[in-house]
């Protein structure tokens, strides 16, 4: 009877690994037209500058750039992908002020826009010295010195 018991335990035990395992396989797979579609529509109704974005880029713009999305959406098989085309349909409305972050993170990253180097080499540069910068941040911390 024990052997029984210890054989149908390791078999219950294996087969629930399996499907765990399996389930995580497949959380990389994503039905990337129905999740767009439930953005598109969420957003139309309740993105308060929706309304906006249209009169200033007009809805045949709008349309236009929808339709392609959704027509990438349907081949797209995997969450990266998926990902990568929903930010591109926010980006009509709002460069660098929406975003898009899959809650359950799979292995791979994802860089969703590549740095521009130019920005990062013409932005201001500022020198500091340790000693000084000790001293304004002693001062900023407490002024009554």
């Amino acid at each position: 009877m024990k052997v029984i018991r210890n054989i149908l335990f390791w078999f219950v035990l294996s087969n629930s690994f399996l499907l765990s395992n399996n389930e995580l396989l497949a959380g990389s797979q994503c039905d990337c037209h129905a999740e767009f579609t439930w953005i598109k529509n969420t957003f139309e109704k309740n993105d308060a500058g929706f309304e906006y974005i249209l009169k200033e880029k007009g809805q045949q713009a709008y349309d236009l750039h929808t339709a392609e999305i959704m027509n990438m959406a349907k081949t797209a098989t995997n969450k990266a992908d998926c990902i990568k085309l929903i930010y591109r349909w926010f980006k009509f409305f709002r460069k660098g002020h929406l975003g898009i972050v899959d809650l359950k993170k799979d292995n791979e990253p994802v860089q969703l826009i590549e740095p521009d180097k130019n920005k990062v080499r013409m932005h201001e540069k500022v020198t500091l010295k340790e000693k000084s910068s000790i001293v304004r941040l002693t001062m900023r911390a407490n002024p009554h010195l």
